[in-house]
């Protein structure tokens, strides 16, 4: 590592100021007015950065370049030297953390205010303190006639829906709660599952490099669940209007556990990533992260006519118990078998012991835990 390219990849960060307010040696980066990051010139073999409370003595202990940041608060900030055991890949990581440390420490307003201005001009985005669900708010704005797409976030539902009906707890001001709709052009009824993988492949985009390589194993649950091992972080809706013989506009709605302590439903396996991390993390950040990825992959399968095995086949590879043999339960009872495919139509084709396969749509079949 090397001060130039430290640099260079804190100014490419949005909203990322840099100055020398202190003296002529002291060359200060700020986002939002908040600074994140020193480098002093004379000490070219270092940095220093905010770091979650969290987060700062289990770094000390790991790695000798990590210690106390000499002038700072020892509680939240580490100053880190290239010359040890602390590896480019890591220094730029905790360049992101402290980055989006002090976002996640902005009023609420401040961050829903630098969230907003990350959306390209043709999002019509509205934040709700508190509503009954952000699928019943967005689709009081629809239909998108002037907006391409619609946003709608929240801090808290009072009755957000999962698949189906089913009851989505979260915790005030503490997970991700959005709806959004867009319009789909040129994608056919039958193809409406390739929308899924997308938006759930954004999410595992967003999410993983958030995690160590030895961490735990993020996957999408069919048929759009996000996982954790074996435990559920994250799920979806979505929801498709069709004229004629296309999908004329989709809404989704996502329900991400970030910063949540404790589940108090009967829900059977809920984490958030807090609990599997152990600090919390900047919400707004990660969903602005999670839009860019899905707007990537929307562009790439809609507009420019992506291969749609190519999603498929990395949808897949990402797979919940995508490898070996595992037991389900359907209306007849409990067998074993392996995940063959998931149909352009989202049913799951599983293979049985004895070589045959089986196909199930949505609620027709259940993982054995």
């Amino acid at each position: 590592m090397n001060i130039e390219l430290l640099r260079e990849f804190c100014l490419a960060k949005r909203g990322v100021t840099e100055s020398l307010p202190f003296d002529e040696e002291t060359l200060v980066f700020k986002v939002c007015g908040k600074i994140f990051a020193v480098l002093a010139l004379e000490k070219p073999d270092r940095v220093v950065m905010k770091c979650h409370p969290a987060r700062v003595h289990e770094l000390r202990d790991r790695y000798v370049a990590i210690g106390e940041a000499p002038y700072f608060h020892k509680a939240s900030w580490n100053q880190i030297r290239f010359d040890l055991d602390a590896d480019d890949a890591l220094i730029l990581h905790l360049l992101d953390h402290a980055y989006g440390e002090t976002l996640r420490g902005l009023p609420k307003k401040r961050q829903i205010e630098f969230f907003s201005q990350s959306l390209p001009p043709w999002v019509r985005y509205v934040h709700k303190n508190v509503c009954a669900s952000t699928m019943e708010e967005i689709a009081q704005l629809l239909p998108p006639d002037t907006h391409p797409m619609s946003l709608v976030t929240t801090d808290l539902q009072r009755a957000g829906r999962g698949q189906r009906g089913n009851h989505w707890e979260s915790a005030n001001g503490q997970n991700i709660l959005f709806s959004f709709s867009f319009r789909p052009e040129g994608v056919k009824p039958a193809e409406q599952f390739y929308l899924s993988e997308a938006a759930a492949l954004a999410l595992v985009d967003a999410i993983r490099p958030l995690l160590p390589a030895d961490g735990p194993a993020l996957t999408i649950k069919w048929p759009n669940d996000i996982y954790l091992n074996d435990s559920k972080l994250g799920g979806m809706l979505l929801e498709h209007t069709i004229v004629g013989r296309h999908i004329s506009c989709t809404t989704l709605g996502i329900g991400l556990n970030v910063n949540q302590k404790v589940f108090h439903s009967d829900a059977p396996n809920p984490i958030s990533l807090s609990q599997a991390m152990g600090y919390e993390f900047p919400r707004y950040l990660l969903l602005e992260t999670y839009l860019a990825h899905f707007f990537d992959r929307l562009d790439a399968f809609v507009r420019c006519g992506a291969p749609t095995g190519v999603l498929h086949a990395e949808f897949l590879h990402n797979l919940y118990r995508r490898q070996g043999v595992h037991t389900f339960r359907d209306a007849a009872g409990s067998f074993r078998a392996s995940i063959a495919d998931v149909l352009p139509n989202g049913h799951l084709v599983l293979r049985c012991a004895e070589g045959t396969k089986r196909s199930y749509a949505f609620k027709e079949v259940q993982f054995v835990l």
